[in-house]
């Protein structure tokens, strides 16, 4: 009996350390979320070389998203 016991408890402990020191999918996926939205974000690496205005956004309707932005942070 102490001999079934032991090489159970044995058994148990190895499989705890394989379980415990494997990599796990956060580790091997670390960064990339990060990366992935960063690089989503830039969509015209040479925007700050153009001095020209920005276009395609009609000035009412900016004005009133930059509204509702300050509201929002009124409320916070």
């Amino acid at each position: 009996m102490l001999n079934r016991t032991s090489g159970l408890l044995i058994l148990l402990v190895l499989v705890g350390f394989s379980l415990g020191c494997s990599p796990t999918l956060l580790e091997s996926n670390w960064g990339k979320s990060y990366e992935t939205a960063r690089k989503a974000q830039i969509l015209n690496r040479d925007a700050g070389r153009n001095p020209g205005p920005v276009e395609g956004v009609d000035g009412q309707v900016a004005q009133r998203g930059m509204q509702k932005y300050q509201e929002g942070a009124e409320k916070r």
